[in-house]
Order: C-alpha cells, then sequence, then structure tokens
C-alpha cells in the first residue's frame, strides 16, 4: 500500500513533460540532526523554538526561490 501511495504522489509531482521529480533535500549534517531530535514513538521530533522556526523559514526561502526561478514546485 506504502508503495503504491509513493508511485502515485510522485507521478501527481513529476514534472509532465519530462517526467523528473524536482526534489529540495537537506544537508546531511541537518538530516541527523533532525533524525536524532526524533522521538522515541517516531512520530514527532523534539526540536527547540528557534530551530523550528530557523528550518521553516529556510525551507520557506528555497521553496520560493525554486519556483520563482523554474515555476515548478519542488518536493521536499
Amino acid at each position: 500500500c506504502r508503495l503504491a501511495l509513493s508511485r502515485g504522489i510522485c507521478k501527481q509531482m513529476a514534472n509532465p513533460d519530462n517526467g523528473e521529480l524536482p526534489v529540495i533535500t537537506l544537508a546531511p549534517d541537518l538530516e541527523d540532526r533532525l533524525l536524532h531530535s526524533m522521538l522515541e514513538d517516531g512520530k514527532a521530533l523534539a526540536l527547540g523554538p528557534v530551530m523550528t522556526q530557523n528550518l521553516i523559514a529556510a525551507l520557506n526561502r528555497e521553496m520560493e526561490r525554486v519556483i520563482t526561478n523554474s515555476g515548478i514546485q519542488p518536493v521536499i
């Protein structure tokens, strides 16, 4: 079920002209920090408010930059 769902989402978000899926990736050190901030149940992150605000602001800026430059909304 999860595999079928992921295929459906990817197909929806892919560029219809060439099939590419535009993405924004996170720096490896940030991915590691987020992974280690995950609570034991795996359903939430334990990030401080400043880190959370900075992360959201940076993602918003990058999304806007990509959309402005390419007209395509990337997947995070």
